[in-house]
Formats: C-alpha cells, structure tokens, sequence
C-alpha cells in the first residue's frame, strides 16, 4: 500500500535523525556508523584498524546533559489531581512521571521531534471501579520521527488539522507492526516479509481527535522538522573525530625514525626496489634505501616532521571554540579574557534557549493531561508550570566583583546584604533555616572581611 511508504522528507529527516542520535550516544555505535572518512590508497585493513583505535571525544552527550540538566534542575509543578493515581506508571511500563517527560525533553533536544501518543488499554472493563481495580488508565507511548510513516492534515476552517498518522510499532520477529490512528478510530496492521500489511485489529476511541502531542524543539514552519539542538554541532564533533583520527596516525607514523640503507637489489627500471624486487615500503619499522653507487648518500637515521600534527591539534582547539560557542555553554574562545558584557550575553542567550525548551514542554505535558482526561470522560482542571527563569551565573565571576566591590564600598548594610547575596548563590542545596541562621548571624556580626 502506497500509505505505508515514507515519503523522502520524512526519510531524509529519519537519517539526519539517526545521526544526531549516535553523535549523543558515542562509544561503539558511533565507532561502527560511516563516521570516519577513509583515505585515498588506504587498504580496508588499515581503515579498519585506525577505526578500532580512533576514540570519539564526545561533546554532543555533555552539551545535552548539560541542557536538561539545566531545564529539570528544579522539577516543573504540576497541579493535575487525577495524575497522581499512576505518576509512576504513565507509560505503562512502571516509569515516574517526571523520567519520562525528561526523557522526552532530551529526545527532542538531541533529535528535535518526538511524537507522544496518547492511549488506554483495551480492556472491556464497565465501570471506574473495576479499572482502578485492574489498574487500566491512560498512558503514553514515545515515537521519534523515524517511527512515522506518513502523516495526512485537512484544512478546517482555515487551519491545518492532523487528520490521521500511521506509527510503525517496535517489530517482533520478521513481522513489522503498524498503527494507524485517525479522529474516531485506531487500525493495526502487520506486515510479513516483503508482503503488503493486513490488517489484523482495530477499534473505535471516539476522541474527536488524533490522540497525539508533537513535542517539537526549534520548531520551523513543518511541525515534523523541529531543529536539533546538535545541528551544527554534531558536524563539528564529526570533523574533531576525524582530525583527531589524521593526528593518532601522524603520530604513529612518525613515533620512530626511518633507517637508509643501501639496496641489495639494483632494479632494472631505476626506480626504488627492497631486496624482494617489490615495491618501496616506506614507514615506521621500515627502511628507505638508496643507491650505494652515489657517493653523496650514506646510511642514516631520517627523523619524520611532526609539526603538522601540532597544527591539527590548534585546529581542533578552534572547533571546540566554535562549538562552545553555538552550544552557549562555553567559555571565551582560547585565552582570551570576555568582558562583563560579554558574558552577561552568554548567559542571557543560554537562558532563552532553556526558557524556550521549558515553554514547550509545558504545553505539551499540559496537552498531554487533556487527552488522558479526555480517555477517561472527565473534566480537569490542569496546571503545569515549569521555570521559566533559570538564574545561570558565573559564580567565579561573581565572587570576583563581589570582593572587588566590597574593597570601594565602605557601607557595614552593603557588606552585610552582599554576603547574604553571595551565600545564598554559593549554598544552592541550602534549606530556608540555614540561609536564615546565616543572614541572622550576619545581622550581629560583622560580615568577613573577604566580603
């Protein structure tokens, strides 16, 4: 069936996808991905070698870390009474609210998409008490843009309403599953081999409505193609994987010293022979031979030029400026020292990013909840709430101006306040009573002459 072919936007997007995804996971999937560029003349033995020694400096796994790290570092509020029946269920797989939804907050950071589906097991149960007793309830399903096979939207009243989906599900066996979802109903479909999908189940959900969120990340005019917060970035780490790869065999080729040594063998052509009558090899652990008949030569030892791999590694030191750049995690490019208005704009941009990362997650979760109220027939009241500020500072920066100000400004209130200030920073982890027993010690005190 034509329906279930993916069209090449989406398998354009399913690839760059994958690529994200390996340049977050790194280690042997990434190794094993056509990631390193083969040289010209190099033997598959060789590339295959140099691949098994090439380690991958992953820095796409930290900058995403580092963002949800950011994002959840204080857990959203959610004010959704009927959640808290199966928050640590709501995937259906035993999973506790807040690791799913974090879970999808760095899928869509590393992929940019993540759809999630909203769906209730197809018990046949009558009544509300009979599902508590069976614990049937709404949950969510994840599928990441390599899952979605086609997507059908309709024009209704000027505006582009999802009309249907089709989601391969996980495949079992030779078999591969497929679910189709429209705004009344739900089909499964299993395809053997090569052969066309059947349908082998289906059912009506009365929603009104597809039962799916997109949690897009950067999202751009198409709703599929959200940004990956590795755009860019994943090239970067690609091109340092292979520079670094150039450097480990520069330096195993010039480790040691190259002997000259006369030929055995006079080769009838003039060119350089071994003493098999063979090619010249020249390398580590091998010998460059000249003619022993020229008296301008002699034996010795050639030291190879390692300046090149010194060059690499500026090189390389220039991406990862690049990339700390992009990121808005990183520090000033080599040595040089940012200004207060620099940094200050670092952070400011840092801030916007995750501020628009929490804004979509909000809405999303808060759709989410409407189609699980929506599954059980009832009407919620539903909050979620996640920062929207997310304080990131230099504190090394901060402690720095604080003592600078404190040597210029002879006021015991301003000394007393910037402590107050710099300990609440500095002890993050602190509950209210110690913060309040160190403004309280302070208040009789005089503050430390460091501040």
């Amino acid at each position: 069936m034509y329906k279930f072919k993916k069209s090449s936007e989406l398998l354009g997007l399913s690839k760059r996808a994958e690529f994200m995804r390996k340049s977050y996971r790194g280690g042997y999937e990434y190794r094993e991905g056509d990631h390193l560029i083969k040289y010209e003349r190099e033997t598959s033995e060789d590339f295959k070698r140099r691949k098994e020694i090439t380690p991958y400096r992953n820095l796409c796994g930290d900058i995403i870390d580092s963002y949800i790290s950011y994002l959840y570092r204080e857990p959203p509020t959610r004010n959704v009474s009927f959640i808290e029946k199966y928050q640590d269920d709501i995937d259906n797989q035993n999973s506790n609210v807040n690791d799913v939804f974090k879970r999808i907050a760095r899928k869509s950071s590393i992929e940019g998409f993540v759809a999630v589906i909203v769906d209730k097991p197809n018990l046949n149960v009558k009544t509300k008490a009979d599902e508590l007793s069976l614990g049937v309830h709404p949950y969510i399903a994840e599928y990441g843009i390599e899952d979605v096979i086609s997507v059908q939207y309709v024009k209704e009243n000027g505006r582009k309403t999802l009309d249907s989906i089709i989601l391969q599900e996980e495949t079992e066996g030779e078999s591969k599953l497929y679910k189709e979802w429209d705004r009344m109903n739900w089909f499964l479909y299993e395809q053997k081999d090569k052969n066309e999908p059947e349908l082998i189940e289906g059912g009506v959900h009365n929603l009104g409505q597809v039962p799916i969120v997109f949690f897009v990340n950067k999202k751009e005019s198409d709703i599929l193609s959200g940004q990956s917060d590795l755009k860019d970035i994943a090239d970067l780490n690609n091109t340092i994987y292979n520079t670094e790869s150039g450097i480990t065999e520069i330096n195993r080729r010039t480790a040691f010293p190259i002997f000259q040594t006369p030929q055995r063998i006079s080769p009838p052509n003039g060119q350089g022979a071994s003493a098999n009558g063979g090619d010249v090899i020249l390398g580590t652990g091998n010998a460059l031979e000249f003619d022993p008949d020229n008296p301008d030569t002699k034996s010795s030892w050639l030291e190879p030029d390692n300046k090149s791999s010194l060059a690499l590694r500026d090189y390389i030191q220039d991406i990862k400026d690049t990339i700390d750049g992009l990121s808005k995690l990183g520090k000033a490019e080599g040595n040089k020292v940012e200004s207060g208005i620099a940094i200050e704009l670092r952070f400011q941009l840092l801030n916007a990013l995750l501020s628009d990362k929490a804004a979509y997650m909000e809405q999303g979760e808060t759709r989410v909840y409407s189609l699980m109220a929506l599954w059980d027939n009832t009407i919620q009241d539903i909050e979620v709430s996640y920062p929207k500020s997310f304080g990131i500072r230099d504190i090394k920066s901060d402690i720095d101006n604080a003592i600078s100000a404190n040597l210029f400004i002879q006021s015991k209130t301003f000394k007393k306040e910037l402590s107050i200030e710099m300990a609440s920073r500095l002890l993050k982890e602190a509950s209210p009573e110690v913060l309040k027993t160190i403004e309280d010690e302070l208040t009789v005190k005089e503050p430390l002459n460091g501040l």
